[in-house]
């Protein structure tokens, strides 16, 4: 990322994390899916909470 600037890679970043929370969601209304991935999705859930994305 050394070739961004500060600002573009900052909301680089963002975007990839609404992104992923945005996913999570998804995934938490599948309940096939849950058992599957349910320890990458709490934790993915507990950083998109710390971080204020849901």
């Amino acid at each position: 990322m050394n070739f961004l600037n500060p600002v573009t890679e900052r909301w680089y970043l963002i975007r990839v994390s609404k992104f992923a929370c945005h996913v999570s969601r998804i995934l938490a209304a599948l309940p096939a899916l849950q058992q599957i991935f349910a320890i990458e999705r709490s934790s993915l859930w507990m950083y998109c909470v710390v971080t204020g994305h849901l």
